[in-house]
């Protein structure tokens, strides 16, 4: 019967405490030789040796790992004390956001680096900076954006500006290399050898078509051709438009200063 009672308050004795590993935290001065790095989440990093970052308060010497009991590489710690650590975050399911909590790590060159979890308060800061940092990054890369796109569509302007005929002359001159083109690929598609379709036109009447094809440029070279300068106009503020609403920027101050213009407008109507 006294068996069964101690064994009742040994389990009741073991059911009150926090589960996992835990620590005191103490105030912290950092020592010399220990180096300290803020991350962008929630925790801060200390470096150094285990003289060093035990003077600095982070620690005690029986926490580290390879210690009597502790594992070799890495171990964790929460504050003891911080009950919302053991109401809000059960060990293992987000309790290293709670603030006391630490990570030691044993390090290659035989030192030891101490993750610690920061206060609310900072890391509200923190992630507050991390959303300004995010917003300036997606400003910058819709500006570089933004640019890319006035590049291509300058690029774009500049080659159909350099495909318009200026002169009855380079009309011409174009209109018989297309023709030269069209009629080019479809000799190859439909007088050549095809082995895939089975069928071409015999050399009669390729050499009729290669006839025809010669006055058709004979035609086209000495023809009459007409001009109109409101359509020349135009295409060419047509080509210049859509580099226009290709800027970003051009766009975003013409918008606005419609908008401007609008209401100066209703308040001339209200007046």
């Amino acid at each position: 019967m006294a068996d069964s009672n101690r064994k009742g308050l040994a389990l009741q004795r073991r059911e009150e405490l926090p589960r996992g590993r835990h620590y005191s935290p103490r105030e912290i001065c950092l020592a010399l030789g220990v180096t300290k790095t803020e991350y962008k989440n929630h925790q801060t990093g200390y470096v150094g040796t285990m003289q060093a970052l035990v003077a600095s308060g982070l620690a005690t010497e029986d926490m580290f790992p390879g210690q009597p009991g502790q594992p070799l590489t890495r171990v964790s710690y929460r504050a003891l004390g911080a009950q919302e650590c053991i109401d809000r975050c059960p060990w293992g399911s987000g309790s290293w956001t709670v603030p006391g909590y630490v990570t030691i790590h044993r390090r290659l060159d035989g030192t030891f680096r101490i993750d610690l979890t920061v206060s609310y308060e900072e890391q509200a800061q923190r992630n507050a900076a991390n959303e300004r940092g995010r917003e300036r990054e997606g400003r910058r890369h819709a500006g570089a954006d933004e640019r890319e796109q006035r590049r291509l569509a300058e690029k774009r302007e500049l080659l159909e500006l350099a495909c318009l005929p200026r002169t009855h002359e380079a009309f011409r001159a174009q209109s018989i290399e297309r023709l030269r083109s069209a009629l080019t690929s479809f000799r190859e598609h439909y007088m050549g050898p095809s082995e895939d379709r089975g069928f071409r036109y015999d050399e009669g009447t390729i050499t009729d078509f290669n006839v025809a094809a010669e006055d058709l440029f004979e035609i086209l070279q000495h023809g009459t051709t007409l001009f109109s300068k409101e359509r020349h106009a135009a295409r060419i503020a047509a080509i210049k438009g859509e580099t226009a609403r290709a800027d970003a920027p051009l766009q975003r101050f013409l918008a606005t200063a419609q908008s401007i213009g609008q209401g100066d407008h209703l308040n001339l109507e209200g007046a």
